[in-house]
């Protein structure tokens, strides 16, 4: 019996692979500031849904029998990738918030908060943020998911320790109870108030 192509016109992968993908997220992690966007911006047709299924998988294997410095710097790539997909303005909008959300998510077993507080409360701040524009999913829940983000940034952001990061959770957690679907409105309104006077 003769094998079905899945690619019969020979144009490459139909998804790439995690040996692809990683070398993907190694040449990105080597790049920084506007040589980043720039690779990206050159390399469009990787960022596709694909790449959601694959990004575990690559996290996984490059974080694999390291120490535990060596996995926060891989985190650290896979945070910054959340970070310039959050903002990129080129792609698919959707898919480059689920990208970000997921390399956040991912860089979260790494970074967490007995081991990297302020990195933990970091991813925590920019999750928030993807959650809050996040077009995929329920509104009301992406909210809420933002609010229980927002929230855990502010045990390590508090006042005293890091007060621009405090005022900035704040206004991030003013903003998602102003828009808010859960819950009483008036509610909702009086505390978005209360924490925009914070």
């Amino acid at each position: 019996m003769a094998k079905i192509s899945k690619n019969p016109q020979g144009f490459g992968e139909t998804q790439p692979s995690t040996q692809a993908a990683k070398r993907f997220l190694i040449a990105f992690g080597e790049k920084e500031g506007d040589e980043a966007t720039l690779f990206l911006e050159a390399n469009l047709e990787k960022l596709d849904e694909s790449l959601l299924e694959t990004l575990p998988l690559v996290f996984e294997d490059l974080t694999r029998e390291k120490d535990r410095d060596e996995r926060r710097d891989i985190a650290g790539i896979f945070c910054n990738f959340g970070n310039l997909l959050q903002q990129f303005p080129r792609g698919i909008r959707w898919l480059n918030l689920e990208l970000s959300i997921r390399a956040y998510e991912l860089a979260l077993q790494v970074c967490t908060y007995q081991f990297f507080p302020q990195d933990w409360a970091a991813l925590q701040m920019n999750l928030g943020i993807a959650y809050s524009d996040r077009i995929r999913g329920e509104r009301a829940e992406n909210l809420e998911l933002a609010i229980v983000a927002y929230e855990n940034a502010l045990q390590i952001f508090t006042r005293d320790t890091f007060p621009e990061h405090w005022a900035r959770s704040q206004l991030n957690l003013a903003d998602a109870y102003r828009q808010r679907v859960q819950g009483d409105p008036e509610v909702n309104i009086e505390q978005a108030i209360k924490l925009y006077h914070q």
